[in-house]
C-alpha cells in the first residue's frame, strides 16, 4: 500500500501536508502520543527522495514506521480496494 501512497506523493508532494496534519491532530487527541509520531515528523523533515525511500523499504525499521503511518487519506477508496482486490487474487 505505502508503494502507492510512495508513486502519489512523488507526483504531487504536497501531499505530505496531509501527514503532517494527521500527526498533529493525533498529538492533540492524546495525553501521552506514541513516540513513533515524532519519529514521523523527523521522517517528513527529509528531503522527499528520502521520505520515499522509507516508505518502500524492507528494513525492520521502515516496516515498523508504516504500522503506525500518518497517511491517512493520501489514497482514495478506490485505491484501498484496488490493493486490496489485488491481494485476495
Amino acid at each position: 500500500m505505502h508503494a502507492v501512497v510512495a508513486e502519489k506523493l512523488a507526483a504531487r508532494p504536497a501531499l505530505l501536508a496531509m501527514a503532517k496534519r494527521n500527526i498533529a491532530r493525533w498529538k492533540k487527541l492524546s495525553s501521552n502520543p506514541p513516540a513513533c509520531l515524532d519519529e514521523w515528523l523527523r521522517v517528513l523533515a527529509r528531503p522527499l527522495p528520502e521520505i520515499l525511500s522509507l516508505l518502500t523499504a524492507m528494513d525492520e525499521r521502515s516496516t515498523r514506521l508504516r504500522q503506525s503511518s500518518p497517511f491517512v487519506g493520501v489514497l482514495t477508496v478506490a485505491e484501498r480496494s484496488r490493493i486490496f482486490d489485488a491481494f485476495r487474487a
